[in-house]
């Protein structure tokens, strides 16, 4: 039997899809009916069964080699400052978490570079000035007020300052109805 599609065009879309999967029942099928399909269903040989399991294992063991070392401090001060600089700091990758938080490879990186800066002896502020100048003020939670961060400064109080007012003229109009009214009333 041919195929159906060869040098044929099908008007419908439905048809199109009807024919391809014939045509793929055909191919499974082949020439001697069940042939293909009797090969996936036999039992794997012991060789293969014990190369599989052998890269499973060799997987797994480089997945588990490849973990993240815990890093080791020897004064508990310089742990605590280190704790204190990743969680000051934000991970580029999340946008909402702070380095210590962060399970992204990049975070991870940069851990790893300001434990290296620490153990170096660099301070707090040449960490950050670093970080700055090679990521910009978004690693800092809290960037220091210079002109390209000044609306960041200024939004929140200029949006609460517009809240409070709006709030304080509705509450004196609001009271100022009030007051026609109960004169109204009692006239």
């Amino acid at each position: 039997m041919t195929r159906p599609l060869k040098g044929v065009s099908l008007p419908c879309s439905r048809l199109r899809r009807k024919a391809a999967a014939l045509d793929c029942i055909k191919w499974a099928l082949g020439t001697s009916g069940t042939a293909r399909f009797a090969r996936l269903t036999q039992p794997v040989p012991a060789g293969r069964l014990r190369l599989l399991s052998l890269a499973v294992i060799l997987v797994l063991i480089a997945v588990s080699v490849s973990a993240q070392e815990p890093l080791v401090f020897d004064d508990p001060g310089l742990e605590a400052r280190y704790n204190r600089l990743t969680t000051e700091l934000r991970c580029l990758v999340c946008q909402n978490q702070n380095l210590a938080d962060s399970d992204a490879p990049l975070a991870h990186d940069l851990r790893e570079e300001i434990y290296e800066m620490m153990m170096a002896g660099q301070s707090n502020e040449q960490i950050k000035t670093f970080l700055v100048d090679r990521y910009g003020d978004f690693v800092l939670y809290r960037p220091a007020m210079s002109g390209n961060t000044l609306a960041l400064w200024l939004f929140p109080g200029a949006l609460l300052g517009i809240g409070a007012i709006t709030v304080f003229f509705t509450v004196r109009n609001r009271n100022r109805k009030l007051a026609d009214q109960m004169r109204e009333g009692t006239n």
